[in-house]
């Protein structure tokens, strides 16, 4: 059976190490529900295991960080509401779509 958040994962490995510059397309081909779900994982997988960082410590997320470790081009993916204004709103829906579970308080 075909596990897509695994090959997602498996697709961000190679274009971390540069064996490919970016997700097929098929990746993202499934709606904006399930495409956003995907984004998500693969985002969380790259902090949690390439990062090493537990949920708190996502605070420190930026869109530099997000660049440097190509995730900025699965923002298309995020569905963010038509109420944010600037970066740092869009950082912090970020943060609460990918721990919805988790408090933050600075």
């Amino acid at each position: 059976m075909y596990d897509r958040i695994y090959y997602a994962k498996k697709l961000y490995d190679q274009i971390l190490v540069g064996k490919i510059d970016r997700f097929p397309h098929e990746v993202f081909e499934y709606g904006v529900i399930t495409n956003e779900k995907t984004a998500l994982e693969v985002m969380r997988y790259s902090f949690e295991y390439y990062m090493r960082w537990k949920p708190e410590e996502i605070q420190q997320i930026s869109f530099d960080l997000l660049k440097k470790l190509f995730l900025d081009s699965l923002l298309a993916y995020i569905d963010f509401p038509d109420g944010i204004k600037n970066k740092k709103e869009s950082l912090l829906y970020l943060i609460s779509v990918l721990y919805p579970n988790e408090l933050f308080l600075n």
